[in-house]
This record gives structure tokens, sequence and C-alpha cells, in this order.
């Protein structure tokens, strides 16, 4: 299967002007197929009908809202789609799947790095580290199926990824600094629907 488009979730509370600037049209800019964005509360399994990805965007630093919406996203976990979830959205997926989301004893905010382990999923071959842009106050446990694909001294889940589905989650936000991570996840998540891996 090829990834003609791709749906980006906004999982801002308000999906205004300022959050759908901030979290979602970087995202969009950085997709190398059509995208639309709808926000989190009208994110049903009917959304996917049109298309082959969904993007779960990351939010504010204090916005915990999207937490209320695990149970109604929780079709995803049954979904053929490949998911990536960013930031919060990194926490859904992570709940979705049965992990946890745990306060940070103090909140990331800006630029960090982090260490890339050998199971990278779709990080660049070619690094040992990344500097990445971080806006949470959150982490996750790892959810039983995925792996850890970066770490940081902040977090030990940067970059979390399923071991036989196109699913993954990072904690910073690419659509800041490292968007082409983005095209990257959608070539990872081909090459994984057409192994079957």
């Amino acid at each position: 299967m090829m990834i003609h488009s791709v749906l980006v979730v906004n999982c801002s509370r308000d999906n205004d002007l300022l959050s759908v600037r901030e979290f979602v049209w970087p995202i969009q800019r950085s997709l190398p197929v059509p995208s639309k964005a709808i926000p989190l509360r009208a994110f049903t399994e009917k959304s996917l009908q049109s298309f082959d990805a969904v993007i779960l965007s990351g939010c504010q630093l204090l916005d915990n809202d999207y937490l209320k919406y695990v149970k109604k996203i929780s079709w995803l976990k049954n979904s053929e789609r490949p998911v990536l979830g960013v930031c919060a959205g990194q926490q859904l997926v992570s709940l979705v799947y049965g992990g946890k989301v745990l306060d940070m004893k103090q909140p990331c905010v800006g630029v960090h790095s982090i260490v890339v382990r050998k199971n990278r999923a779709f990080l660049d071959g070619s690094l040992s580290t990344l500097n990445v842009y971080g806006l949470h106050s959150h982490t996750i446990t790892l959810p039983t199926g995925f792996a850890s694909a970066a770490y940081s001294s902040l977090n030990p889940n940067e970059v979390i990824f399923h071991a036989t589905r196109p699913v993954a989650g990072v904690s910073f936000h690419p659509e800041v600094l490292n968007k082409g991570l983005f095209p990257s996840f959608l070539t990872w998540a081909e090459d994984r629907l057409h192994s079957g891996k």
C-alpha cells in the first residue's frame, strides 16, 4: 500500500487559528502528500475512510484536554492505517496500546539532544544523536509490543515504534525542528505495510 493522503488530527483543546498555525499547518507543509486536518473531538473511525495514514499532533504545554479522548479513539489500536503520534499524540498512542502517561519532574521546553538506538525505526541511519524541540510535561511508559528508538536524560522513550505495525510516536515536535521526520515516517510505514512487519 502506498500512502497518498494523511489525516492530521489537532490534539489541542481549542481548534483555533493559533493552535492550527502552531501544531497542524507545519506538519501539513512537511508532508509529501495531500492532507486534511480535523480536531481530535471530531476524529472517528469513519474520518479515516478517505486517508491512508493519520498523524496525531501535539498541543500547548498546559493543555491536557486530549487525555479525555483515549476511550473515544481506542478503535485506533485495530486500524490497519499507519499512525504517528507527536508529543500529546505519542501519549495517546501509548494509552491506546496500554501504556501510561507520567508527570515529569520538570517540563521539557526547548532544544535538547536525544540518543538514537540501533533499532532506529524511521530515524536517520547516519545519526547517533539528534537535537529536537520539546514542549511537554509528561512522559510515557512503553506499551507492550513497542520498542524505544531514542532516549534522552529527560525521557527514556523519546521515539517509540510498534514491533510489527506501522505505529510510532515521538515525544518532541518535529514540526519545529526535524521536519524531515514526517516524510521519513511515511516511507518507513509504507515499507512495513509492504513487508508485513
